[in-house]
């Protein structure tokens, strides 16, 4: 039975006479009606899809083992796990020489300021424990920075190089270097032609050559790193030119 139908029979009950003919008992009645209502029960029951704010947790709306990982730097991880490790590299220390030589004669009369310049490592540069640093054939890469022939008999020409670049099958390198070496001649055949003409037939300007196959050193200012020779394509041929000289690495903690 509806509660309120519970409430209602119970007010009329005491609506009724206490007697057969007797008046009913106002206090009685307002006593019964307060019993009524007392005796309702009380539902507090949730609603259907009502949620209970004051017991959600803060993780509410979070299924229970649900998921909360980041699948994008899952990605990333899993991305970069199988790369390979860098190649340690090989420190070659300021002050190594390395001996260099040209295939072709470098002019006064054939290079202008500017022009560039390729050399070839003729000798492998080893560390002291016999460990190749920079191997034979191995290229230097430079550019002219001085060039003037000699304008008259006893005068000198000038020609000067600077190499910036270093070279190798698989990798390159900026370097800060400074020739120390350049044997440079004036041109022989040009020479003989200016000491033996007369007057107008005379030659005035006989340019400077430094010749093809003539070693230039070169010396590095700054330590260079490089990666190690692959054994699979070095130059294994045995020549006297591949024994390092005593100078060609100075002694340092490296």
């Amino acid at each position: 039975m509806p509660r309120w139908r519970v409430v209602l029979a119970a007010v009329a009950i005491a609506a009724l006479p206490g007697g057969c003919g007797g008046d009913a008992d106002p206090g009685g009645e307002d006593a019964a009606i307060e019993a009524a209502i007392a005796a309702e029960p009380t539902d507090t029951a949730a609603l259907p899809g009502q949620t209970d704010l004051d017991v959600a947790g803060p993780a509410e709306g979070l299924e229970a083992g649900a998921d909360t990982t980041d699948p994008a730097i899952d990605s990333v991880a899993g991305d970069t796990a199988g790369l390979p490790e860098p190649p340690v590299l090989l420190r070659v220390p300021p002050g190594t020489r390395v001996r260099l030589t040209a295939e072709i004669d470098i002019s006064t009369d054939a290079y202008d300021v500017g022009d560039p310049v390729i050399a070839t490592v003729v000798q492998d540069v080893m560390d002291e424990t016999g460990e190749t640093l920079i191997p034979r054939g191995t290229y230097f890469l430079g550019r002219v920075e001085a060039s003037a022939s000699s304008g008259g008999i006893g005068e000198p020409a000038i020609l000067e190089v600077a190499f910036e670049t270093l070279s190798a099958w698989n990798y390159e390198r900026p370097i800060e270097s400074v020739v120390v070496d350049a044997p440079m001649m004036l041109d022989p055949e040009a020479e003989r032609a200016r000491r033996s003409g007369s007057g107008r037939d005379a030659l005035r300007s006989v340019p400077g050559i430094i010749a093809a196959g003539s070693v230039i050193v070169v010396q590095l200012r700054e330590a260079v790193m490089v990666p190690p020779v692959d054994p699979l394509l070095a130059d294994t041929a045995v020549a006297v030119d591949t024994v390092a000289a005593a100078d060609t690495v100075p002694r340092e903690q490296y």
